[in-house]
């Protein structure tokens, strides 16, 4: 597209939630235990399901993988993962199989469901999950079939709920001739009002 010389622009910012104060628990560095079924840690409560008719205990487990051994969590049939704060962003790391193998589901306060995507870990076998809503309270992790799963890491951050500010320019050639700065809240649109020349 060319460049074109514009007197007024007239421009809208819409304002969406940051991330902040991240909450982190890491299975992966542990030694291989038994542990309290459910779990209380660091604002998350953790509570592992077991087969049927089994005893539902909680383990921290060194599982094979194709390269290699992995500690973290053993999920056994499922793990139901409660938030004692609600967060925006929820990620965590785990070994398996999915979608077959295990499936990650999320819930927020209205029960409706948080996004879940997916991604391999590109330093290893594990997998990322990226858990986005208002404001999540529960996680589950679901093992189905003969699969397994190990959860080496979960991360919870809150959203924003202060003022941002941004900073436009307006440039002429390789010059700046105008700048403004403008404020807003998550889910404010604002429409400053740049002109170039100081004129209508």
């Amino acid at each position: 597209m060319p460049a074109q010389t514009a007197y007024h622009l007239d421009i809208a910012i819409g304002f969406k939630p940051g991330i902040e104060g991240r909450r982190r628990i890491r299975f992966s560095d542990r030694d291989e235990s038994a542990i309290a079924n459910p779990l209380v840690e660091s604002g998350f409560r953790f509570e592992v399901e077991s087969g049927e008719g089994e005893e539902p205990k909680a383990y921290i487990r060194r599982a094979a993988t194709p390269s290699g051994k992995s500690t973290g969590l053993d999920c056994g049939r499922g793990v139901a993962i409660a938030l004692e704060d609600p967060a925006a962003v929820v990620t965590i790391r785990f070994t398996g199989e999915p979608p077959d193998g295990v499936v990650i589901s999320a819930r927020q306060r209205d029960q409706r469901a948080a996004t879940v995507t997916l991604l391999p870990n590109p330093q290893g076998p594990a997998w990322d999950a990226r858990i986005e809503g208002r404001d999540i309270v529960q996680v589950a992790v679901r093992v189905r079939g003969r699969g397994s799963a190990i959860l080496q890491s979960i991360c919870a951050y809150r959203a924003t709920v202060g003022p941002s500010t941004i900073q436009i320019s307006a440039l002429f050639g390789d010059g700046v001739v105008a700048r403004t700065e403008i404020s807003g809240r998550p889910g404010q649109v604002v429409r400053p009002n740049s002109n170039p020349d100081g004129s209508d």
